[in-house]
C-alpha cells in the first residue's frame, strides 16, 4: 500500500474496525462559561478531569470543535477539530479520530476528512498536505473541571499563516 493509498483508505487493525465509544452522559453539551474580566476569555467546560482522565481514546466535543486528549503523563491537550490546511479550513473541514488506522506502527490517528492529512494522537502532523500540526486551545483546571479557551486557537508552527 502506498502512502497515497493509505491516506485515502487507511488500514484497519486486525481486519476489524474498532469504534470509539463516547460517553454522551459525560459530555452532552459543553456549556460556555463567561470569565468576567479574565484575560483568558470565554471558556467551555469540557468535563470532569477525573472522568476525562479515565478515557482511553480522544474525546470529541463537537459543540466547541475540540478533541480532548490525555497524554501518557496525564496532561490534557485540547486540539481543534478544524483542518489547518488553508483551503480546507475555510470550508470548515473537520478532523476525525480513527482508532482503526495504524500508521507507522501507531494504532489510532487523527485524519482530515477533506485533506486526508494524518496526525498522531498529540496532533503532530505525520503525513499529508496540511502544512502543520493541529491547532490547540489553551486549557485550565478549575474546581476539578477542564476548561478550554475557545476564543482563538494557539497555532502550531504557522508557516507564515494565521489561524
Amino acid at each position: 500500500m502506498t502512502r497515497v493509498q493509505f491516506a485515502l483508505f487507511g488500514r484497519p487493525i486486525g481486519g476489524a474496525a474498532s469504534r470509539v465509544a463516547l460517553l454522551p452522559s459525560l459530555f452532552s453539551v459543553a456549556a460556555l462559561v463567561a470569565c468576567g474580566g479574565s484575560d483568558s476569555g470565554p471558556t467551555a467546560d469540557a468535563g470532569s478531569i477525573t472522568e476525562l482522565g479515565e478515557m482511553a481514546e480522544p474525546v470529541h466535543l463537537p459543540d466547541i470543535h475540540t478533541w480532548i486528549v490525555v497524554t501518557d503523563g496525564g496532561a490534557f491537550v485540547a486540539l481543534s477539530d478544524v483542518d489547518p490546511h488553508p483551503d480546507f479550513r475555510a470550508e470548515h473541514c473537520t478532523i476525525t479520530w480513527r482508532a482503526d488506522i495504524v500508521f507507522e506502527e501507531q494504532a489510532g490517528v487523527f485524519r482530515g476528512k477533506c485533506s486526508g492529512t494524518v496526525w498522531n494522537r498529540l496532533g503532530e502532523r505525520q503525513y499529508g498536505p496540511s502544512p502543520r500540526d493541529m491547532d490547540r486551545y489553551s486549557t485550565s483546571i478549575q474546581d476539578g473541571r477542564l476548561l478550554v479557551n475557545v476564543v482563538k486557537p494557539v497555532c502550531s508552527d504557522a508557516v507564515g499563516e494565521e489561524c
